[in-house]
């Protein structure tokens, strides 16, 4: 193993920042193909391929310059791999490895096979290196340079193993990043209720579209760095009896009114790791004449209106100056309508609906 100098592994470190430049899998062509080209330049190209364990050549991930190899000429590579004199080392590499080709087979005879006249010939690629690394135990990964004549030095070998556990890095960080990013878009898209997140230091850790648009429009606060005053307020004087030992019932919600709507807002506090979680739910006051927009009477409206404040039958006969036969009447016909067999159920019902 070769010794590099001081430039050298200043330049190893400064293409780790470049391949660290970002997270998510957007960004990963960019830097990754940075941060060889920054390693080891002077290459004609390089390329990222995906391999499986059999052997069977997924395709290029990406490579540079640009269109230098056809897509009919990538499809020959597959049929060809197995000529590569490392192919089969590829396959059986357990984690990282550093392959050159000159170290397995005498560039003058690696001329003479088809896949270096049918492929690698097309854009000077008579001397490679190779790093491979598997992603998983069904997914490999290479990552090959090529230059026409010049063999790569121990310097540049020594240069690219000391890179290739960053790239594996790199590849899993991004995937790891697209697969949490994917899923906090999901559960933005599928929970009804806005959250924040606040860390012991009451930083805000996590907030989501929903929480975001609650503090735009009932607070005017469009900056998602820090809660409005009146919520800060809240979350400290709950805070301290969170951690009181006296107090075992849940806090009372802070309730924000405004109009004929309201923002409601719950705390849950997590012993463990000390973050409070805020639950804003807003709730417009429905009038009389909303639930005919579900195609009600004005009398059935009346009465679901009268059942969404917890009003009894008996009570909302009186409120209605009708008999009691004639409510319980009415709710049959309207609990028909809405496809449901109780008060509650009409109740949520309606009210899922006309948010909808």
């Amino acid at each position: 193993m070769s010794h590099l100098l001081n430039k050298e592994l200043v330049g190893v470190l400064e293409a780790i920042a470049v391949l660290n430049d970002g997270v998510g899998m957007n960004t990963l062509a960019e830097r990754t193909l940075n941060c060889i080209q920054s390693l080891i330049p002077n290459s004609t190209m390089t390329a990222f391929d995906g391999l499986d364990p059999e052997g069977d050549y997924n395709g290029s991930l990406w490579y540079t310059p640009p269109a230098t190899v056809p897509k009919e000429r990538v499809e020959l590579l597959a049929e060809l791999l197995h000529e590569h004199p490392y192919c089969q080392d590829f396959f059986t590499t357990a984690d990282e490895r550093i392959f050159r080709l000159s170290d397995k087979l005498a560039l003058s005879k690696f001329h003479k096979t088809t896949l270096f006249n049918e492929f690698y010939r097309l854009f000077d690629g008579e001397s490679q290196i190779a790093a491979v690394f598997r992603l998983t135990p069904r997914s490999l990964v290479t990552c090959s340079l090529h230059r026409p004549k010049t063999d790569f030095t121990d310097s540049e070998v020594q240069r690219l193993r000391l890179i290739t556990p960053h790239l594996k890095a790199a590849f899993r960080n991004a995937r790891e990043y697209e697969l949490v990013d994917n899923q906090r878009k999901y559960l933005s898209a599928a929970v009804t209720r806005g959250i924040i997140v606040l860390s012991a230091d009451g930083e805000i850790g996590f907030i989501n579209d929903i929480a975001q648009n609650h503090l735009t429009i009932w607070f005017d606060k469009g900056c998602p760095d820090r809660l409005p005053e009146v919520l800060v307020r809240h979350v400290r004087e709950q805070g301290e009896k969170f951690r009181s030992e006296e107090y075992n019932r849940p806090p009372s919600p802070l309730v924000i009114r405004s109009g004929g709507a309201e923002l409601i807002i719950n705390l849950a506090f997590d012993t463990r790791t000390n973050e409070l979680t805020m639950l804003l739910e807003e709730r417009n006051e429905r009038s009389k004449d909303d639930f005919q927009q579900l195609g009600l009477s004005a009398r059935e409206s009346e009465i679901l209106y009268w059942m969404s404040k917890g009003k009894t039958d008996p009570e909302i006969a009186l409120l209605c100056d009708i008999s009691y036969r004639t409510v319980e009447k009415h709710a049959a016909n309207l609990y028909t309508k809405l496809g449901v067999e109780t008060r509650l159920a009409a109740v949520m019902a309606a009210v899922d609906r006309l948010a909808n």
